[in-house]
């Protein structure tokens, strides 16, 4: 199995790479569009400047080295998501070339627009005709290309979710509004290369290539010749599907785009793309333990689950790192992921009410973690103060449990399960600390 990747990433810019437009998602069809990216006859492009800083953080993330004077190429193929009949892409010159990133080669990181969007009523093979949705076009798209490198199904899906992560922390992908998709490039030992397009999902993508290697392996146990091509992959029938003979490079006819100049990379965007990189996970992982020096595995779930801040208000108020890192590192994050939520929608005021009355000693840990799964699921803070009698409680165990009590005098552990059941009976909402306390001093007023 030899497997590469060509990945094509959205990025997350307010307007298109070559003009104002809004590079908006969720706009109706074909209202965010204009000369420029229809491709009207007369229409001039202008590179979008965040764009191609957004593009050099990409490679040097990558470990890319930098092509300093760099230009744009027409790529030209006739499609109807291509309103002028070709591409505005890097070729000769890319942004970034001979990266590395989790193992994996880099080849190249380059900067071009995206198509416009072809949208099928039905699936592409059963639809009559299809739409075309032009607000994606010119949208920004950052390509890498990887090597052929991908020996299995586990090495493409830990380099796909690193990848996709850390895009995201920097702010330059955004995957609740930004659409990636990856080409795969697959092959046996010495056969020829099949390019399987427009893979949306890690799922599918693996699903894809898992298919196709079979299918390859199958016609060459038969002798049958495989063929270089394009194919894609029908979810529903779960096969790969053969569209049309793959084009050599030479056949997109590339040229030097004449209306836009050659760039020129400078230190200041460099310096720029290097800030975005302080945002990455492992630089956030290494600052919280600098400076709380909590468990190193609370940490990663503090920032993967991007709960910094939930953890900065928590440690706030408890002035606690350790106890803070626990609540929301462990129990915040487990509820949050469980129910599928961001901690952007949590009621920030439930949220503190809780914190303040675990402080404040008002309910118990153990009862604060169901607390926690309340307030993720909208409930709130839902627990009623209500006073509660310790004495009595204790008094009345004691009387009703004198052998417990004799026991504990021979054996201190015993403590430990009587304060359980005191707990019970009181809802834990009493600290433990405090029942032991009271146990002990009956104990001895009883001697």
């Amino acid at each position: 199995m030899i497997v590469g990747l060509e990945i094509h990433l959205q990025l997350n810019t307010k307007t298109k790479l070559f003009c104002s437009c809004p590079n908006d998602p969720t706009a109706p069809p074909n209202t965010n569009i204009c000369p420029i990216c229809l491709g009207l006859p007369g229409s001039r492009p202008s590179l979008n400047r965040k764009a191609l800083i957004y593009g050099i953080a990409c490679a040097l993330l990558l470990k890319c080295k930098l092509n300093r004077k760099i230009f744009f190429s027409r790529k030209a193929y006739f499609y109807p998501d291509l309103p002028k009949n070709f591409q505005i892409t890097q070729y000769e010159v890319p942004l970034g070339y001979e990266g590395i990133f989790k193992g994996i080669r880099i080849k190249r990181v380059h900067l071009e627009e995206d198509p416009a969007k072809l949208v099928y009523p039905k699936s592409m093979k059963e639809s009559e005709y299809c739409l075309i949705d032009y607000n994606r076009s010119g949208i920004p798209l950052v390509e890498i290309v990887t090597y052929p490198d991908f020996k299995n199904a586990e090495e493409i899906k830990k380099f796909l979710k690193s990848l996709l992560r850390d895009l995201s922390f920097i702010g330059i992908f955004d995957p609740t509004k930004n659409s990636w998709r990856a080409d795969a490039n697959v092959s046996l030992e010495k056969g020829y290369r099949v390019e399987i397009k427009n893979l949306g999902s890690i799922p599918s993508l693996i699903k894809a290539i898992t298919f196709e290697i079979a299918r390859q392996k199958m016609l060459k146990r038969r002798g049958i010749k495989i063929h270089r091509e394009t194919r894609i992959w029908d979810e529903k029938e779960g096969k790969t599907i053969a569209v049309r003979r793959k084009e050599m490079e030479e056949e997109y006819g590339y040229i030097l785009e004449p209306d836009l100049p050659f760039f020129e990379i400078k230190d200041e965007l460099i310096r720029k793309a290097k800030i975005l990189l302080k945002a990455l996970p492992e630089n956030r992982i290494k600052r919280i333990l600098e400076n709380y020096g909590i468990k190193e595995k609370l940490a990663e779930s503090i920032v993967y689950n991007k709960l910094e801040s939930a953890f900065q208000l928590t440690q706030r108020i408890l002035k606690d790192p350790n106890l803070s890192a626990i609540i929301v590192g462990n129990y915040l994050a487990k509820s949050l992921n469980y129910l599928k939520k961001d901690w952007k929608e949590i009621d920030k005021n439930e949220y503190i009410k809780a914190i303040k009355a675990l402080k404040e000693k008002k309910i118990t840990f153990r009862l604060f973690k169901e607390v926690i799964k309340d307030i993720c699921s909208g409930k709130g803070f839902t627990l009623k103060e209500k006073k509660i009698d310790v004495d009595s409680l204790i008094d009345n165990f004691i009387k009703s449990h004198p052998e417990l009590i004799e026991k504990m005098r021979k054996d201190r552990k015993v403590i430990n399960y009587i304060v359980g059941e005191i707990l019970k009976l009181c809802d834990y909402r009493v600290d433990p600390k405090l029942i032991i306390k009271k146990i002990e001093e009956r104990i001895r007023t009883h001697n």
